[in-house]
């Protein structure tokens, strides 16, 4: 979806926003996903920060077994001071109608970008007041009926969710800078500290399971190149699980705990380093049963920037 300068002539200087909302109770802290309780896991924007001109694509990452679900995506950028949560819901309370952004005018701050699994936009206007960068909104809704603009609406414009539908929001940066934010990357999961390789990887029920993530450190864009003293750089890695959940982990070192389905990694780098170095903790996984399991890791900067990963298992 391609919007242009005339839609945005107006727009001013953004803050930061990143929300997100669903139904159910908070994530469980053993990282063990209930059937009942749908979430939004991740919502990714590739690339994270975007220059005029460029497009950014957008997918999501969801818990919602064993229903066809369905979403439709917003565009929204918030005016100054406003509260940025319910930048839709304000739209609407202005005398906003939300329809195809390729159809707004130029007093238009939010529409409707797409009705498919995944969504993109271009942006070919200059950064509003000659500054280096804002941000915008691009909120998706997801729910498990036939069409989710037409089941969501009401939800949509009062940015309340129900059990039909989820609403979740994922900033993207408009900058004019020169170097802009990467995704993180997962190389892999590992298995007793070897790389899963299988599509569906085979564990037995009645060993402790050991798993690691491997992530590939020449993505980590915030370290630079050659540092003229120690530079650390923290993300967080979340594991959330269909079937059992973390028991224990190790947390030695410098490795801090969130809660116990989310871990901190930091990478560091010296000078005169070639590479760098990034230490994740043991993570012991005890499945409930026998059978088919799936794993999810959602990885995350600080700069909005995202990734993740699902892993089937076999638990024999």
């Amino acid at each position: 979806m391609k919007i242009s300068k005339k839609a945005y002539r107006f727009i001013p200087f953004l803050f930061l926003f990143l929300t997100v909302a669903c139904v159910g109770e908070d994530f469980p802290p053993s990282a063990e996903l209930n059937p009942e309780e749908p979430q939004v896991l991740a919502i990714k924007a590739e690339p994270p920060e975007i220059s005029p001109g460029e497009t950014a694509g957008f997918e999501s990452l969801v818990w919602w077994p064993e229903t066809d679900i369905s979403r439709v995506w917003l565009l929204c950028v918030p005016l100054p001071y406003e509260d940025l949560n319910n930048c839709v819901k304000n739209y609407v309370e202005r005398g906003g109608e939300l329809i195809d952004c390729q159809n707004i005018g130029s007093q238009d701050n939010a529409c409707i970008l797409t009705q498919d699994a995944t969504a993109s936009i271009q942006l070919d206007y200059p950064i509003p007041f000659g500054g280096e960068s804002y941000q915008i909104i691009v909120e998706m809704v997801v729910s498990d009926q036939e069409d989710a603009w037409s089941t969501c609406k009401e939800a949509i414009e009062q940015t309340i969710p129900n059990k039909n539908c989820l609403i979740s929001g994922k900033r993207l940066i408009y900058s004019n800078t020169e170097d802009n934010n990467l995704n993180p990357v997962i190389s892999y999961l590992t298995l007793d500290g070897s790389p899963i390789t299988e599509d569906t990887q085979v564990v037995n029920f009645s060993n402790d399971i050991v798993l690691g993530v491997k992530i590939d450190a020449d993505y980590i864009d915030e370290i630079p190149e050659n540092p003229e003293e120690e530079i650390k750089h923290y993300l967080e890695y979340s594991w959330y699980f269909d079937c059992g959940k973390m028991e224990r982990y190790d947390d030695t070192g410098e490795i801090t705990d969130f809660g116990t389905n989310t871990r901190e990694i930091i990478c560091k780098k010296q000078p005169g380093d070639s590479e760098v170095e990034c230490s994740f903790p043991q993570n012991y996984w005890k499945p409930e049963k026998a059978g088919n399991c799936v794993i999810y890791g959602v990885l995350r900067d600080n700069s909005g920037g995202i990734d993740y990963i699902v892993q089937n298992f076999l638990v024999e």
